[in-house]
């Protein structure tokens, strides 16, 4: 899952609930910065405009767990708790 946005402070929190839920890996959140360079003969610099920049702004990405993965890893506490609450029939 990939989420653009020009605003950090939205994309800072759903990172977080991503990260809470349990249900996402690998959740990061990386700024973007492109700049427009001018290359000329012995010399290359960026443009000297202050409009030059052709993408600013925030991903927020993470892969999401779905299927049977999380319903194993249920599956899997709640037959430990299970076996762990057995008793003993005494004779």
């Amino acid at each position: 899952v990939v989420v653009f946005g020009q605003h950090l402070q939205p994309l800072a929190a759903l990172q977080g609930t991503w990260r809470a839920g349990g249900h996402f890996v690998d959740v990061r959140l990386e700024q973007l910065f492109t700049r427009e360079y001018q290359v000329l003969p012995l010399r290359t610099h960026p443009h000297m405009v202050a409009d030059a920049q052709l993408c600013d702004g925030f991903l927020l990405s993470a892969s999401k767990v779905v299927g049977d993965a999380v319903d194993a890893a249920g599956d899997a506490t709640n037959e430990g708790n299970a076996r762990s609450g057995k008793r003993r029939r005494s004779s």
